[in-house]
């Protein structure tokens, strides 16, 4: 712009959303070009918004530095733009937030569709504000029958969004005939009229990994971190193929799509509305905690992994403790487990002798030792470690051990049939209250105002014994699974089977999970043997049955130890 330009300085900013109704930048920028011809501008700078929804001003990069440029550089006197949607579809009170710094820097708004805004004078404001409104509730008229689409096509089974890594698109055309498979990553835009499914992927090593990813995780004790590093080593291929992570395992892992389920509603990040609780749409929530469940249509597709497998691998993420065992400790089977009976330490794993030197053998040794706050007391592993798995071994295969937790399974049974029954009871009691209170309630509108304050009293007393009332009823409720006994039984005996075949493997990831589902902790006792305290003389260690075995139960029984082997 020379100096003898005459035109007014102003700058032309193009946005552009993925409504298919938008205009194009191309067409944006042709059109503000004859605006600012027609009415004596001269555009000195550009800005562009692509791809960003008019109401999401945080991603509006451009437009937020438009503002700052036109408060801090003042070097231009107007805003030209196609139209005034494209300079932001916020409701009116927002806009306020982007129009005063404007106004006072002197900067007005022309579009190409409205002219030029008046926000200086009262009917200018008033006809802006109207327009506004109607651009905002554009949006929100669009969010709901957007939303109202996706609840029909999920409550069908119908897919909202890619498919999880292991499966292809499968897609038919209107009259249902096969029509095209689109491998997982690629993207396909269907046509309208289209259906489609997921089905297994064609590349069976996609298949094999998510399958091996489940077993694995499920059955031994292995951290996120541990199947990044071993995929990754193998040169497995990534989903997006720039290597795994514990965020896209972890996401596999507790992908219900694998049981061949389809979920809609989630991932609650509607900012207008979401889905409720009986798949109606609402308005947007604001608290986290009080969203509605999603959408779940089941059996929609073939499954990958069984739904034991699945559950125990959900099990192990919600009380997942990122491992800390790496390549040096990881044979170390029962590190975390041995301890030092008398000073309570855990144990560690050595392959260092008494005096550090380097040895063949590894031990467990206590670490007291090393700081003079115990004894250098040490067993060897290759000792130790047999000694336990047999016991284990024993453990699971005894007709008493089994028997027992076949009763103990049976006994939570009849503690849960008691517990419905009460439940039962008090929700009697509790309905019967209501109804005391509903009236009572109407008795204090009625009564004479002498009688007002003992009425009152009365319903605070009602009221008390309720909640008293839900609160029992809500512990005793939560203990109430509502499960076959015979079927719980089955459960637990399975899962006794399995450990027991994980023992056997001798893999050290697997034995480790056994140890850690049975296991509370291994203590052990030195007596002393001439000068030094070398010889091992008793152990305890703490067996229980846990969610491992019996979902909801958590008994402990120990095991006495007699040791006939003597230490390094």
């Amino acid at each position: 712009m020379s100096a003898n330009d005459s035109r007014i300085p102003a700058v032309g900013y193009v946005r552009m959303s993925s409504d298919k109704q938008d205009a194009s930048p191309a067409q944006q920028r042709q059109e503000i070009l004859k605006l600012a011809e027609r009415n004596g501008y001269s555009i000195i700078r550009w800005y562009e918004d692509l791809a960003i929804s008019g109401d999401d001003t945080r991603r509006r990069h451009q437009f937020q530095r438009m503002i700052q440029d036109a408060t801090e550089l003042r070097n231009f006197r107007a805003i030209l733009c196609w139209d005034q949607d494209r300079f932001g579809r916020f409701d009116s009170i927002e806009a306020g937030r982007w129009i005063d710094p404007l106004r006072k820097a002197g900067v007005v708004l022309v579009t190409v569709a409205q002219g030029k805004i008046d926000w200086n004078s009262f009917a200018g404001r008033i006809i802006y504000s109207i327009v506004q409104e109607g651009k905002h509730a554009y949006l929100r008229d669009l969010s709901r029958n957007v939303l109202r689409g996706r609840i029909e096509s999920a409550k069908r089974g119908g897919l909202i969004v890619q498919g999880p890594f292991g499966y292809d698109r499968v897609y038919s055309d209107a009259a249902g005939k096969f029509a095209r498979r689109v491998p997982y990553g690629e993207k396909f835009h269907c046509p309208a009229g289209w259906t489609v499914k997921l089905e297994p992927a064609e590349d069976a090593e996609k298949v094999t990994t998510v399958r091996w990813l489940f077993d694995t995780f499920a059955n031994s004790d292995v951290s996120l971190r541990r199947l990044v590093l071993d995929l990754n080593g193998r040169g497995i291929p990534a989903p997006r193929g720039k290597g795994w992570s514990a965020v896209t395992i972890k996401y596999i892992l507790g992908n219900s799509a694998y049981l061949g389920h389809l979920t809609f509603g989630s991932n609650k990040s509607g900012k207008y509305h979401q889905v409720g609780a009986s798949g109606e749409i609402v308005e947007a929530l604001g608290s986290k905690g009080d969203h509605a469940p999603p959408i779940i249509a089941k059996d929609v597709h073939e499954p990958l992994i069984d739904e034991t497998t699945f559950k125990r691998v959900q099990r192990k993420l919600a009380n997942r403790g990122e491992s800390k065992i790496n390549a040096r400790t990881s044979r170390f089977v029962l590190t975390g487990v041995i301890r030092c009976g008398h000073c309570g330490r855990s144990m560690c794993g050595s392959s260092a002798g008494t005096k550090g030197k380097a040895s063949g053998r590894a031990y467990y040794r206590c670490p007291g030792g090393q700081s003079g706050r115990c004894k250098l007391y040490g067993v060897r592993k290759d000792e130790i470690e047999p000694f336990i798995f047999g016991y284990l071994t024993d453990w699971l295969t005894n007709p008493e051990a089994v028997e027992a937790i076949e009763q103990g399974v049976s006994r939570r049974q009849q503690a849960r049939k008691a517990s419905q029954a009460n439940v039962k009871g008090l929700q009697r009691q509790i309905a019967a209250l209501d109804a005391k209170i509903a009236r009572g309630q109407e008795n204090v509108l009625l009564a004479d105002s002498s009688n007002v304050p003992g009425l009152s009293e009365m319903l605070s007393q009602w009221k008390a014994e309720r909640d008293r009332l839900q609160a029992e009823a809500g512990r005793a409720g939560s203990t109430n699974g509502g499960r076959n006994g015979d079927d719980t039984i089955k459960r637990a005996m399975a899962e006794v089977n399995r450990l027991g075949e994980l023992l056997k493997s001798r893999d050290p990831s697997k034995v480790r999970l056994v140890v850690k589902s049975l296991v509370s902790s291994v203590s052990l006792w030195w007596e002393k043997r001439g000068n030094r305290f070398r010889q091992v003389s008793h152990g305890q260690m703490e067996v229980r049955t846990k969610e491992s075995l019996v979902e909801d139960s958590s008994n402990t029984a120990s095991l006495y130890l007699r040791w006939e082997t003597c230490a390094p």
